[in-house]
Parts: structure tokens; sequence; C-alpha cells
């Protein structure tokens, strides 16, 4: 399966990402700031593989190459993403991990809860993917609503 090609304009997807990110963030961004700091979300929402529904702008994201199972079978083709990691979640995915020096396993840990999958099964994702998933589940790891 290949990127499909933009359905939306570059404006209204930057509109869209900086909607989503003010949404959940502590720290809200500038509309200048959202290509340079979320630029393959942008990208997926202009494509049309990035939606943010409702009110609360949860996130759904199908997958440009979909997953698939030893025998061949769609194993994953979309995502819906958690959006919030509650305070004893975050205990247990930091559990046995020096967060100091750690960061890297944590934000692992930390995405594959988001999504739903185990941090193995993250490097099933092809680049294309899993920068959207980073960058979408990166709002919701550094808390807000």
């Amino acid at each position: 399966m290949s990127k499909k090609e933009n359905q939306i304009s570059e404006e209204i997807a930057i509109q869209e990402v900086l909607d989503f990110v003010n949404y959940y963030s502590k720290k809200p961004i500038k509309l200048e700031e959202v290509k340079e700091q979320y630029l393959s979300t942008v990208e997926a929402v202009q494509s049309g593989n990035l939606v943010f529904e409702g009110e609360t702008k949860k996130p759904k994201y199908t997958l440009v190459h979909i997953l698939k199972n030893e025998e061949g079978g769609i194993y994953m083709d979309g995502i819906e993403f958690k959006t919030r990691i509650k305070p004893t979640t975050k205990a247990d995915l930091a559990k046995g991990l020096d967060l100091q020096k750690d960061l890297a396993n944590y934000s692992l840990r930390c995405i594959s809860h988001i999504i739903g999958t185990t941090v193995k099964e993250l490097d099933k994702f092809e680049p294309i993917d899993y920068d959207v998933i980073s960058e979408v589940s990166a709002v919701f790891m550094a808390g807000g609503r």
C-alpha cells in the first residue's frame, strides 16, 4: 500500500494539528511551530490517514503499510490512540527503569501503551507510520487533559 495523495490542503492540515495539540497539551504551540514539530502528523492529516474525531479530537490513524501476520492476513491496519496515561500506569511503565538514563525505553513503553501494542511490536512499523505514531503519542506523553 502506498501513501495516499494529499486530500486536504496543507493550511487546513496544519490548523487541525494545531487544534489537536493545543486541546491536549499543557504548553500550547503556535501555528508557525506546527509544521516544524509535527511534520509527519501534518502529512498524515493531508493524506487522510489521520483524522481527529469529535469534540475530544481523538486521533485515528490508518497505517500506510498494513501489518500482516505470518499467514499473510491483516494483523493491524489502523490505530486508535489512548488519549491519556493514568498516573498509576505511568508508574508501572517506569518500573525498573532509571528515567535519567533510560528515557528511550520509557518513551517506547509509553508509545506502546498509547497504541495498545507491545514494545517489540513497534519494530514492525515502517518509518512513515512510526513517525506519525511517535509524534501523536508524544502529545499524550507530555500530559494535559
